[in-house]
């Protein structure tokens, strides 16, 4: 199955699983520094 990277509709949901990764990355961060200090 190919998808045209140009689609508007798979542009958004790439976007929306990088910003959810980055998401939790950041709050992982947040969490152990919360925890250590």
């Amino acid at each position: 199955m190919v998808v045209p990277e140009r689609d508007p509709v798979v542009v958004a949901m790439v976007d929306l699983k990088i910003r959810v990764r980055w998401q939790r990355w950041c709050g992982l961060l947040v969490h152990q520094e919360l925890l250590e200090g």
